[in-house]
């Protein structure tokens, strides 16, 4: 039956994870096409001095007297992180969203929540089933990634670290599943898919937010550790592979978290509307 349930689950998704894909991988190569174009680009590194602390930073670019060194915009490294992964798991986390809030909540809006529950199916079979299937497809879409920027870098013949960027997409992962978990949650209590679409994605553009401003923020700049986007620092993964276990446990607890509160909600929750 589990198997079943996979099945129908993938068959029903097929055309939007194709979409996605196939954005997502265009995006990725267009970003490694660009790079030689740019890098080549004279009097740039002086424009980013120039720049805001505020916008350098969003840049990638954290010290304006090397900006063009391993830590700056014109490597292959800074532009990837500036230009694609910084941006990566925004962009796949809206599509984490997006199918997080219609896990259930879409065949409840149907009316077919009642006739897939009517099979010999538990309620929590079923979430778990669905939320484990979705995770395998943002990590297949992930190792898409993965493996476009790799193969880019080879065509470049521009050196990167293979081990720093597959650490970097994993916790770039992690911050995806954890959006998505959290926008189960909102499925499971709401059983509709544009309040939890909403209220899911509301949640995340507040945490970005405060991710991008706390640290100006002065004395509430302790404010930037309540965003898990601070926990995902694409710029020194890229350069160095070092991962903060900190991320993996934040991004973990939130995950198991969401997804047992979602698990107990879906229980409990009464089916008629």
């Amino acid at each position: 039956m589990k198997f079943a349930l996979i099945a129908v689950h993938l068959r029903l998704s097929m055309y939007e994870i194709l979409a996605w894909a196939g954005g997502l991988l265009l995006y990725a190569a267009a970003i490694v096409w660009i790079y030689p174009m740019v890098s080549a680009v004279e009097g740039m590194g002086e424009y980013l001095k120039a720049m805001p602390d505020q916008f350098r930073e969003m840049a990638g670019v954290t010290d304006p007297s090397h900006a063009l060194d391993a830590q700056g915009f014109f490597t292959f490294e800074g532009f990837l992180s500036t230009e694609y992964m910084g941006w990566f798991p925004v962009l796949l986390g809206i599509y984490a969203i997006m199918s997080g809030a219609g896990i259930v909540a879409r065949d409840a809006e149907r009316g077919a929540l009642d006739i897939i529950l009517a099979q010999p199916v538990h309620r929590y079979g079923l979430l778990v089933t669905r939320a484990i299937t979705q995770i395998g497809v943002l990590g297949v879409l992930t190792s898409g990634s993965f493996g476009t920027l790799l193969v880019g870098a080879l065509l470049l013949d521009e050196p990167i670290g293979k081990l720093n960027l597959l650490y970097t997409h994993a916790v770039a992962l992690g911050l995806i599943v954890s959006l998505f978990s959290f926008a189960t949650l909102w499925s499971t209590i709401f059983l509709r898919t544009s309040r939890a679409m909403a209220v899911a994605g509301l949640g995340t553009v507040l945490l970005y937010v405060i991710n991008v401003l706390a640290p100006s923020l002065g004395s509430l700049g302790w404010l930037e550790k309540m965003s898990p986007f601070a926990y995902y620092e694409s710029l020194s993964l890229l350069n160095t592979g070092d991962v903060d276990p900190l991320s993996i446990i934040v991004y973990l607890g939130i995950t198991l978290f969401a997804l047992g509160a979602a698990t107990q909600a879906f229980e409990r929750r009464d089916l008629v509307s």
